[in-house]
This record gives structure tokens, sequence and C-alpha cells, in this order.
């Protein structure tokens, strides 16, 4: 019996090309993992900072010295003038939270990652 028949599988240009694939995914997740583990902890930080009582009777100046203090302690590395008091939404201030950060990702290839977020401050 001679049967002859075609043999299925990868070649090797396609597990190439499943490496490199993956290769890139794995390098996107590194670069852009602490960039939303820093957003992750300051969106919780700003939601605290404007639920707790009398935040919309502070400052601008006392609420960024607030938020000061806990990222010092955590080491995160972010510009408080990105963080600001909009006073004309309404009765009640809103905290917003603005800010990009650029990652060079590989070659002359960049990332930006673009948060804006507001926050109700509490009487």
């Amino acid at each position: 019996m001679n049967s002859k028949h075609k043999q299925g599988g990868f070649s090797i240009a396609s597990i190439a090309f499943i490496i490199l694939l993956v290769s890139f995914f794995g390098t996107l997740l590194v670069k852009l993992g602490p960039i939303y583990n820093d957003h992750f902890y300051l969106t919780a930080l700003v939601k605290d900072l404007s639920l707790e009582a009398g935040s919309s009777n502070k400052s601008i100046r006392e609420l960024r010295e607030s938020m000061r203090k806990n990222l010092l302690v955590n080491n995160v590395t972010f510009d408080l003038a990105n963080l600001t008091l909009d006073k004309s939404k309404g009765s009640v201030p809103v905290l917003v939270l603005n800010y990009e950060t650029r990652v060079h990702v590989l070659f002359n290839i960049d990332a930006v990652v673009v948060f804006n977020e507001e926050y109700i401050t509490q009487p």
C-alpha cells in the first residue's frame, strides 16, 4: 500500500509568526502594565479624597497636599498639577484627574495613554 497524504501542522514560518506576536504583546504588557497599575492606585486615592466628609469645602491646595503625602508613601510619581477642582459643574465641586503618560515601546514606537476622570466631592 502506497498511500500518499499531506501532513498537517505548523510550518516554521507560522511558528516564527506566532512567537513574534506573543513577544510583541508580552512587550506591551510589560511596558503598559505599570502605567495602568499606577492609574488604578491614583483613581482609588482620588476617589477616597472625594468621598471624605467635607472634601467639597477643601481648597485644591489642601487636596493636593493630602494626595502628595499618599503618593510619597507609595513611591508613585505624579504631577499634582493634573489634579484640578472644577467648581463650574454645579453646586458641588468636582475633582478632575486628567493626565497622559508616554512610554517608549520599541525602536521609534511610543505609546500614549490618556486618562480623564471626574469625582464628585462630598459636602
